[in-house]
């Protein structure tokens, strides 16, 4: 599977432990996937076994959800408003044509089979004529529980003929394609799993099919992709891999030209920002790109597990094929063995882990990954009014409104932050004794070098290899940012 294809992959895992180990495996095979899942395995009303394998978005107001959706490697936007239990929307931004971006709506959904309601739901309905409203492309992949020919079914049911009859009425495209079934067991095979999308991008996604791969769970993988190629994101560069000499060579050139003034608040948050720039530009300069070759896997999968999931792929064709209850019974038991092996492994790999941390910085970690509930994130934000934000714009400025009441944006103060007055004397004074080069140093060397950069994309080790370049910009910096009382903007 290729590094740069935007793969996405459609499952019920009819709540399933092994389904969702799988599923990991999978996952980690990809730099960028979605994965669209309908009965995920619940534990206490929380979705378990897909820790690491990316972002999962659900209703945040429905305890226990039927629909979710598995992002990795994208920045994606949650629309709670246009979820319910059965239903997730989520809006992703996918490159077209070079380098310009095509927002698109993605949702995964499951219509109930016993449900009174004619497919599909009416939150689906709702979420389709809001996408056509505001001319937003959807792909949706549902678990449909209806049946009609149209889709290769073994028949047609009032629920399929229902379904049509809407598909037929919207601007919807089945991309099923073939005549593989989605849902096989020993008793039946039938196609009930549908991916549609509007008409204007199918030509955009493509390659369709179902996977042979084993899910352990009595529905298939389900596997199409979004034919532009996302490679501009794969490139980054690894500050463990920086040539430290040549970096400050170049600071000390650049900073030759960096001679600042510190009168007001505008000028130190321009010169703030030149300084970070030096520092990126020196970085950049000294550390070479690296495209990844290759994926990173899961570091509990073993040569045992590879041939028990060949095994059982090996009997499920054979008693598809033959539709013996002996073949059959001897691929039970082959997925029955590559379920449970594939659990044990796992939780093998997780208490190896455990008992093989010795320091204390990797067990304060562990305990913040574990505090941490995955299914909690900042996306959106209720309004006033009762309806949700729609964008990263709005929720970020209502965030701070909400709550801390009177916050007004530093550029909506007018004159009371413009900087224009300069401190008295004894500001600065007092800024000099606070601010020293000593302490400065001390501070920068008992940070973890490589922890991750904030916003301005500088990590600590940036500072402490060039400290000795740094600190006399830093210290100037530092006291008028006291003396000025007032923080730079980056």
């Amino acid at each position: 599977m290729a590094g740069d294809e935007i793969v996405f992959t459609q499952i019920n895992l009819h709540h399933s432990k092994g389904a969702s180990t799988a599923l990991v495996r999978r996952m980690a095979k990809m730099h960028t996937g979605i994965c669209l899942i309908q009965e995920p395995w619940l534990v206490a009303g929380r979705i378990r076994g897909l820790g690491g394998a990316g972002r999962i978005y659900r209703d945040p107001t429905c305890s226990v959800p039927r629909a979710y959706i598995l992002v990795k490697g994208f920045d994606d936007l949650l629309l709670p408003a246009r979820c319910n239990r059965d239903l997730t929307a989520i809006k992703i931004k996918f490159p077209v044509g070079g380098c310009s971006e095509r927002e698109v709506m993605v949702a995964s959904g499951y219509f109930l089979y016993d449900s009174q309601e004619e497919p599909p739901p009416r939150e689906v309905q709702d979420l389709v004529e809001h996408c056509r409203q505001r001319s937003i492309p959807l792909i949706l992949g549902c678990d449909a529980n209806a049946h009609h020919i149209v889709w290769d079914s073994s028949n047609t049911n009032g629920r399929g003929d229902a379904l049509l009859q809407y598909l037929v009425k919207t601007s919807l495209c089945i991309m099923n394609r073939g005549r593989e079934t989605t849902f096989y067991n020993s008793v039946r095979s039938e196609v009930i799993d549908l991916t549609l999308c509007t008409v204007r991008i199918e030509g955009w996604v493509g390659s369709w099919r179902v996977s042979n791969e084993p899910s352990l769970s009595d529905h298939r993988y389900i596997q199409f992709e979004w034919k532009e190629r996302c490679s501009e994101t794969r490139a980054f560069r690894n500050p463990r891999k920086t040539d430290w000499a040549f970096f400050r060579e170049n600071l000390r050139n650049e900073l030759q030209s960096f001679k600042p003034s510190f009168g007001t608040t505008d000028e130190l948050d321009h010169w703030a920002f030149e300084l970070g720039e030096i520092v990126n530009i020196s970085f950049q300069r000294s550390c070479p790109l690296t495209i990844p070759k290759g994926t990173w896997g899961t570091p509990w999968w073993n040569w045992e597990l590879e041939d028990l999931r060949r095994e059982t792929g090996r009997t499920f064709n054979r008693a598809k094929n033959t539709r013996n209850s002996v073949d059959w019974r001897i691929h039970r038991e082959a997925q029955r063995l590559y379920k449970n092996c594939i659990n044990a492994v796992r939780i093998k790999g997780w208490r190896d882990y455990c008992e093989d941390i010795e320091r204390y910085p990797d067990v304060v970690r562990l305990l913040r990954i574990l505090a941490k509930n995955p299914e909690v994130w900042l996306e959106a934000i209720r309004l006033p009014t009762g309806e949700y934000t729609t964008s990263e714009e709005e929720y970020l400025k209502l965030l701070p409104e909400a709550n801390f009441p009177g916050f007004r944006l530093s550029h909506e103060m007018g004159d009371e932050s413009s900087g224009r007055n300069r401190q008295q004397r004894a500001a600065w004074d007092l800024a000099s004794k606070v601010v020293i080069p000593e302490k400065v140093k001390w501070a920068i060397r008992n940070f973890q070098p490589f922890k991750a950069p904030g916003i301005d994309g500088i990590c600590p080790a940036f500072l402490q290899e060039g400290l000795e370049e740094l600190v006399v910009p830093l210290v100037k910096l530092f006291r008028a940012s006291v003396a000025l009382a007032h923080v730079p903007e980056i």
